[in-house]
């Protein structure tokens, strides 16, 4: 089990700084950084998890156990913040509030407790061998404690499954359901502790191991996101860059009959002012000239303006 949980904690730690690189970049993104905060608290996890497979005592199993549910909760903490962010789920407020009021009760009293949320006396120790490797199996009664932290997690997996549904039924099927796979992956876990104590197994316990499972799914999920979004950022700017072309085209052929009414322009408004009426008839007629002459030269002018306050982004600036 040695070598599982080295290799857990290697992929652990690489999820953590790829997905922390990707939620640092402008602008931050707090689904990466969120799910980058909870791979990091699975090394000191399953770090406590080796000493306990070491342990020779109850109270250092007290001592593993409870470190190892301090940072479970770090982690629900983490996933309070990664799920509505990565789902966009609107959920309730006063639902947060129930399931952060609620987690912060169990991290105190896991810490307040002198054995710990999971132990309610210094627990027994069985020494037991799995593919020739010795390790040590803790063996607790069921407290009242535990049965409220445990209805607290299948809330908590009720809430994130939740997310996961109002996903796909916004038409993001691949990314809610991905999430929904992970969450099960994790129950049936558990599961298979709950026919491991009833057959009297002795495999090491599979829950240890349920939020290791899900962090790489997860992670697996979230670099094709990072991909699939980049793909559509490139997209975007691809027809930004076209748009700017027409209308760069566009600008350019209205300068253009700008400066080619400019000389006519110039020519009429010097005959106009050159040309002296005889009678009535020819006052009127060169007021209307004069006045076409002003119209045309206003429209140049707008023409000019328009052209100079067009705000055009370099291609360089739309591929940062």
């Amino acid at each position: 089990m040695t070598s599982v949980l080295w290799l857990a904690f290697g992929l652990s730690l690489g999820a953590a700084v790829l997905h922390a690189a990707l939620g640092l970049t402008r602008p931050v993104d707090r689904t990466y950084l969120s799910f980058a905060f909870m791979m990091a608290l699975l090394g000191p996890y399953l770090y406590y998890e080796w000493v306990l497979y070491r342990a020779t005592t109850g109270a250092e199993a007290v001592v593993a156990f409870r470190s190892q549910i301090t940072i479970a909760h770090c982690f629900f903490g983490g996933l309070l913040v990664f799920v509505p962010a990565y789902t966009k789920a609107r959920v309730p407020r006063w639902q947060m509030a129930a399931l952060w009021g609620g987690l912060a009760l169990l991290f105190a009293i896991n810490i307040i407790a002198p054995y710990g949320i999971w132990f309610s006396a210094e627990p027994e120790l069985e020494r037991l061998t799995f593919r020739g490797e010795p390790y040590t199996a803790v063996l607790a009664p069921p407290t009242v404690l535990q049965g409220v932290h445990t209805v607290y997690v299948l809330g908590l997996m009720v809430f994130t499954i939740r997310c996961a549904i109002d996903l796909i039924r916004r038409g993001e099927r691949q990314r809610g359901l991905v999430l929904a796979i992970a969450i099960s992956v994790s129950v049936a876990q558990h599961l298979v502790d709950v026919v491991r104590d009833a057959i009297g197994g002795s495999w090491p316990y599979f829950a240890e191991f349920a939020i290791v499972s899900w962090g790489l799914i997860m992670s697996i999920q979230l670099a094709i996101d990072f991909r699939t979004t980049r793909e559509r950022l490139q997209e975007t700017l691809s027809e930004t860059e076209e748009r700017a072309a027409q209308l760069a085209e566009l600008v350019n052929a209205s300068l253009h009959v700008r400066d080619k009414l400019n000389t006519p322009l110039q020519t009429l408004e010097i005959g106009l002012a050159m040309c002296k009426p005889r009678n009535r008839d020819d006052i009127e007629t060169l007021a209307i000239l004069r006045r076409d002459v002003m119209e045309l030269a206003t429209l140049g002018r707008n023409v000019e303006r328009a052209a100079q306050e067009q705000c055009f982004i370099p291609t360089e600036e739309l591929a940062k």
